[in-house]
């Protein structure tokens, strides 16, 4: 009976879903046509970079290393300790508190079939510095040197995912919507090999192709799919998991527990590599613009505005800026409900 109850349940959350999300999908659709991108968007976006050059803050060589890497590649890898951010081992000691929450609850009738189990708000508020840690002054910095601009937070993802290899949801190939330029961050809490989800990201020139194509740029594909959608100097099947080979087309971040990744995920196409050997504990953590492309997209925490102050009232008034960005919205974006519908 809590299975039917539970089906049903999803079934009608993800109709109430569909339903709401149509005013985002119309503004979208009207917002992507390229010929307002050009005549008016861009130029728009271009002028506030103008306008906030002076005002970048100054980085350190290792910080400028990751902004570089993200400019050529989209991608960025390091570790924890080599980022020396403040209560990392509390945020540590709390997200594995919450892998062993999640996976504890994969076993349960409720969550059968379920490929995939995310943080609640709940689980944020009885951990609060998995939420916390990322508005760190390093990060931040990071982000508004990649995009140019002042950064917004959007939140934490902590997925706990299953290894029953589906290719569903995040495990497809996709890019994010929210703005021009995003970061998001990850932390492995788990050990990921080539089997075990690891994230992975398109090289420049595969994805480029693919975007410079309109009917492509934003498609969500199988993977299998995209051999249809990638010239022949792409040898896909001999690319290398591990992203050494020069004939390969993505990147496989593999690294133990501690690992962290950086991406540009609205520019590269990306996904969770379904793992299939063990399950992969993650967080991943938003960022955009504080006057986002697509505001629509955005905000989709599961953490209410209310939560969220409770969670940020021990945080310097410096760093806060990053969560109030829903107020500097303009009125009309504010009036366009939120898309509810992920990937």
């Amino acid at each position: 009976m809590n299975y039917l109850s539970a089906q049903l349940h999803r079934w009608s959350d993800r109709f109430y879903q569909e339903v709401v999300s149509i005013p985002s999908r119309v503004a979208f659709a009207c917002s992507s046509q390229l010929w307002l991108e050009q005549s008016l968007l861009q130029p728009r976006y271009q002028k506030a970079i103008e306008l906030h050059r002076d005002r970048l803050p100054n980085l350190s060589t290792a910080e400028q290393a990751i902004v570089d890497s993200l400019d050529q590649t989209g991608l960025a890898m390091t570790r924890l300790e080599d980022l020396e951010i403040p209560n990392t081992d509390v945020m540590w000691e709390q997200a594995q508190q919450l892998t062993q929450t999640l996976a504890a609850l994969s076993k349960t009738p409720l969550y059968e079939g379920k490929h995939t189990l995310t943080a609640t708000a709940q689980h944020f508020l009885e951990h609060p510095e998995v939420f916390r840690w990322a508005i760190a002054d390093r990060l931040l910095r990071i982000a508004e040197n990649y995009f140019r601009l002042p950064v917004a937070y959007d939140g934490p993802s902590f997925y706990y995912s299953i290894a029953d290899g589906t290719d569903r949801g995040p495990r497809r190939w996709h890019r994010d919507k929210e703005d021009w330029r995003m970061l998001k961050v990850a932390v492995y809490f788990t050990d990921v090999n080539a089997t075990g989800g690891p994230f992975q990201c398109m090289y420049p020139q595969a994805n480029e192709h693919l975007i410079q194509d309109p009917a492509k740029r934003y498609r969500v594909l199988p993977h299998p799919g995209i051999r249809s959608h990638l010239p022949a100097p792409f040898n896909l099947d001999s690319a290398d998991d591990r992203g050494s080979n020069s004939d390969s087309w993505y990147h496989s971040c593999i690294g133990r527990a501690g690992t962290v990744i950086f991406c540009d995920t609205a520019h590269y196409f990306h996904r969770g590599c379904p793992p299939i050997a063990q399950d992969r504990s993650a967080v991943f953590y938003s960022y955009f613009s504080r006057r986002p492309k697509h505001p629509f997209f955005c905000g989709r925490s599961p953490l209410s505005s209310q939560q969220i102050q409770q969670l940020s009232l021990s945080i310097p008034d410096s760093l806060s800026h990053c969560l109030t960005w829903p107020q500097s919205l303009h009125p009309l974006a504010k009036l366009i409900p939120k898309n509810r519908v992920r990937v």
